[in-house]
Order: C-alpha cells, then structure tokens, then sequence
C-alpha cells in the first residue's frame, strides 16, 4: 500500500452489489485503504443497478465496483448506462465467475475482481486500489494552488476548464468541484498552456480539449460544449485558428496511440 498524502482532494466511490454482506465487506476494505494511505474517500452503496442509476451524475465517482449479476438490471448493463455519459470513471467489476470477461471489458473496465473469501480478497482490492491510484496521477502534471487554507493538486487529465471573471479565477474538474484560488488567469495560462491539451477559446476562457464534446456545432457555430454540459462561447476572429490548434491535437493524439 502507498502513501498519497500529498492528494487532498476526496475521491468518490460507489459500491454497486445486492449481496450486502458482501458489499460491507467490501466498504470495510476500502475505508481501511483509505485510513493507511492517508487518501481522502467517501464510499457510497447501492443495493442495484436502477438504485444507482437513478441519482447517478457523470463524473460523480472516480471509482465504480460493479456487481455483475444482480437482481433486476446487470453490472454490464449499468455500466453501459454510465459510459454513455462518463467515460472516465474506474469501473471494477465483482463477480464469482470468468465468465463475462469479454462484455466487462467491451465497456472498457479497469479490471474483473473475483469475488474471495479470507484475507486473499482484501489483499486483492489493496493492490487493485494501489494501480487505480496509480493510473490516476500517472501523468506528473498537476496544477497546485491554495484555496481556503488548503493546498490542492490537481492532475490536468482531471481539469475541464478554467476561467477568468472580473478578476476572479474559477477551475472546475472532472467531478463537478469547483475551486476560487486567489491566484490570476494570466499564472494558470502560462502553466497549462504549454502542455498541449488546453486550449484558450476566449479571452479569459482555457478549456480541456480532451473534454470537449462538440464544437463549433452547426446548430450554433460559435459554441463549445464541455463534458458536464458546460458551454462557453468562441471567439469569432479567432476560430478558425482555434478549430485548427484542436484538430492538429487530436491529429498529434492519434497517431501517438497508433
């Protein structure tokens, strides 16, 4: 197990399995985890996959145990549901059989956790909660800032946009928390924009191009629309040269991966 002290941030989890001695078993392992690593958590339960379902918020939980086989809807039915809106989220299967490997994974899930007894299973999930970690602050680039008295660190595959209103700066993330540092737009710029994956659409305007949905529609030419729904306008002059510097990213991206 390792030590993320560093990471203030809380990090949400839902645990979806009608078998509840099973899912208190597993709620006990995590918030164990959580205490030894220092790591911020809350862990939510669900009895379903329509119980989930139905207050479930894209970007809401960084990590998703699923069930499989439950009552009513399947794990991989619930996970389809979510990846039509969060693309993002860790997504771990439980089960007691091999046998929907393929289905888990078509839904592209972190991993297939097989349901054990005994202190194989716990050592199982701390591993599992160790490379979910892992995966997650793999990329070193992290903006930083203070914000009431507390010191955030936030990797930049988490940011979604920041902005600059009347002086005032707000950063939103992939999780709905948004934060008001006192520090300027013109500081966060200069960081973030020479990674590559931040692009500023209008003054005082920087966004994640990884988290953009549509843009520039035909519907209304002039209009970004982020994951979480969120919409900004483009800045007329510049955008075709935006358009441009967006598609070359996603060209650059492409081709890394090929």
């Amino acid at each position: 197990m390792k030590q993320f002290c560093g990471i203030i941030r809380i990090m949400n989890i839902a645990v979806v399995d009608d078998q509840i001695r099973e899912t208190a078993r597993l709620c006990d392992i995590l918030t164990e985890y959580a205490s030894s690593a220092n790591l911020p958590v809350t862990v939510d339960r669900f009895e379903s996959g329509e119980e989930f379902l139905a207050g479930y918020r894209p970007y809401l939980y960084s990590v998703i145990f699923l069930d499989i086989y439950m009552s009513g809807i399947s794990g991989i039915e619930t996970a389809r549901s979510i990846r039509e809106s969060d693309a993002e989220a860790h997504i771990i299967f439980l089960t007691s059989s091999m046998d929907h490997m393929g289905e888990a994974f078509s839904v592209h899930a972190f991993q297939y956790l097989l349901k054990q007894s005994g202190e194989e299973f716990r050592k199982t999930v701390v591993e599992l909660m160790d490379d979910v970690l892992k995966s997650r602050h793999s990329n070193s680039t992290v903006l930083e800032f203070l914000w009431e008295k507390k010191e955030y660190r936030i990797s930049y595959n988490d940011l979604i946009y920041i902005k600059s209103n009347n002086h005032n700066l707000e950063i939103m993330d992939s999780h709905e928390n948004a934060y008001f540092p006192r520090i300027t737009y013109k500081a966060v710029y200069k960081k973030l924009s020479s990674d590559g994956r931040f692009l500023q659409i209008n003054r005082g305007i920087l966004v994640n191009i990884d988290k953009i949905e549509s843009f520039s529609p035909a519907s209304d030419p002039n209009i970004c629309r982020l994951k979480g729904d969120y919409c900004f306008p483009i800045n007329l002059r510049e955008r075709k040269a935006i358009n441009a510097i967006r598609q070359n990213y996603i060209f650059r991206k492409m081709h890394n991966k090929t």
